[in-house]
């Protein structure tokens, strides 16, 4: 059985404002607020924090680095930095048992979008999207290696794009691949990293963008009602069940008051029901009923 709503003396001291039906409305008005900032928490840590830093990174620009900066990396676990989304979309046996090492990339100037120049490509022959994007193996300037996902259709010397960690199973079919295609290299100059300079994490930035702005406007909407529900109890719809009761407001809530206190009032579940109305009190919501329309 639920908790009854028990009126207030309607003496000198007593108000419209101070009235039971205005302290109700402004509970729940209270309770929605907290719903609201505590709704603000996760959406800011899970959505529009990490975007932020996503967008800011993209629309900075690649930060340049050289393979020299690339090239004393051994133990990528321990180099790379863990950012808040993937650097690398590729399966691997690896990522299934580690998907934090997805998040992994390399970081400059606390950006993971990098620019770095390649002297050429060994070709893998493993073509995906439409033989749109290919898989290459890229000679860098100072002769180490690095497994690259580029475009297909046009070899720049300047990738842009993440360089994250290279699972062991995926460079093993790198370097079969690079086998038969008869290309000739030395696997122990590989770098134990992988670059997708197709920028697969940025591809949905602007989407991103808009599910997050979108998703803060949804939440001040909800703030705004929650905190009229707190101000302006008089746009309450319980407010407006006893304004189009026939005769004055102020004398229809010391009525109110008046029938609250009355000893005959009962409750059933979460309604506490008097002579004349049905108020019933939820968590986060008040309503109230004429009891009349039990009539109808």
């Amino acid at each position: 059985m639920g908790k009854q709503i028990v009126g207030r003396k309607p003496d000198e001291n007593w108000s419209v404002e101070k009235s039971t039906l205005f302290a109700e409305i402004r509970r729940v008005g209270r309770v929605r607020l907290l719903i609201a900032i505590l709704f603000l928490v996760p959406v800011l840590l899970l959505d529009t924090l990490p975007t932020a830093v996503k967008s800011a990174m993209y629309f900075r620009g690649p930060q340049e680095i050289t393979a020299d900066m690339l090239s004393p990396i051994a133990d990528p676990k321990q180099a790379l930095v863990p950012f808040s989304f993937d650097m690398n979309r590729e399966v691997s046996t690896e990522f299934k048992v580690e998907p934090a090492l997805k998040r992994l990339g390399f970081s400059q100037n606390g950006s993971c979008f990098v620019q770095i120049s390649v002297d050429g490509f060994y070709d893998t022959g493993l073509n995906v999207e439409n033989d749109l994007v290919t898989y290459s193996i890229a000679r860098l300037p100072n002769g180490r290696l690095l497994l690259m996902r580029r475009s297909a259709i046009v070899d720049l010397h300047t990738q842009k794009g993440t360089i994250g960690y290279l699972p062991a199973d995926v460079r093993d079919v790198a370097l079969e691949a690079v086998a038969k295609q008869g290309h000739e290299m030395d696997p122990a100059l590989l770098l134990p990293l992988y670059m997708d300079a197709t920028s697969q994490a940025f591809k949905n930035i602007r989407s991103d963008i808009a599910f997050s702005v979108g998703l803060l406007l949804l939440w001040g909407i909800g703030l705004f009602f929650a905190w009229r529900s707190y101000a302006m109890p008089e746009k309450h719809e319980a407010y407006h069940a006893v304004f189009t009761r026939a005769g004055d407001m102020e004398d229809n809530l010391r009525a109110l008051e008046e029938e609250l206190l009355d000893p005959d009032v009962y409750v059933i579940g979460k309604t506490t029901v008097t002579k004349t109305w049905k108020l019933t009190r939820g968590f986060a919501s008040f309503k109230m009923e004429p009891r009349d329309w039990e009539k109808r």
